[in-house]
Parts: structure tokens; C-alpha cells; sequence
């Protein structure tokens, strides 16, 4: 007589491995924020120059870009009788960050200088 070799099923620790690496990548684009905030109050305001002015434009970009992918990696990861929830939850934390962002740009623009560099910028 044959013994069938069943594999033995994932523990919890294997099972909740891949969303901690997930929610951590969910946090990174909150924590390059907040550290483009830290630099942008503490180097001075207004922006020291035009590399910085575009920095901070194309870091809020990579920040989007970022949790646009972060959030089809939940939404692609999660079981699917609570996909729905999953995602909702994923789309609730990009909104905010979106909206985080945004205020970050506002404040950089409400500077003096920046009409100034972005008139550098638009001549490039």
C-alpha cells in the first residue's frame, strides 16, 4: 500500500509574510514625504534653487507613480473573498497621500521665488 505525500499547509507566519513586505511599501511613499516636508522647512523658505523647485515636482510624481503601483499590488494580492475590502481600504490610503502631496506642492508654490522658477522651468 502507497502513502499519499501531502505537503504541509502554510503556517501564519509564511501566509502574513508577503503583506508586511506590502504594507511596508505602503508606507515608504508617506515617509519620502515627510522627509521632502523636513527638508523643504528646514533648508528655508523659500526653495534654495531650481534643481530643488524640480526635485520636489518630480518626487511628488515618483510618490504617485509609486502608490499607483502599490495599490495594483494589493488589489492583485488580496484573497478574493475580501478583495473588494482590500482594495477600497488600498484606494482610502492613496487618496490620502494624493491629497498629501498635493498640499506639499501648494505649499512650495505659495513661496515668492517659485513664480520665478517655474518661469526658469517653463524657458527650458
Amino acid at each position: 500500500m502507497e502513502t499519499l505525500d501531502y505537503a504541509r499547509p502554510p503556517t501564519a507566519t509564511e501566509l502574513a509574510r508577503p503583506w508586511v513586505l506590502i504594507g511596508l511599501a505602503g508606507l515608504t511613499p508617506l515617509a519620502v514625504l515627510i522627509a521632502a516636508t523636513m527638508h523643504w522647512v528646514f533648508t528655508g523658505d523659500p526653495v534654495a534653487g531650481l534643481a530643488v523647485y524640480k526635485g520636489y515636482h518630480y518626487l511628488s510624481v515618483a510618490i504617485l507613480i509609486s502608490l499607483v503601483g502599490w495599490f495594483a499590488l494589493v488589489c492583485w494580492r488580496a484573497p478574493r473573498r475580501t478583495r473588494v475590502l482590500f482594495c477600497l481600504i488600498a484606494l482610502c490610503w492613496v487618496c490620502l497621500n494624493a491629497y498629501l502631496v498635493q498640499l506639499f506642492i501648494r505649499g512650495v508654490r505659495a513661496d515668492d521665488p517659485s513664480g520665478y522658477y517655474q518661469s526658469l522651468w517653463d524657458a527650458q
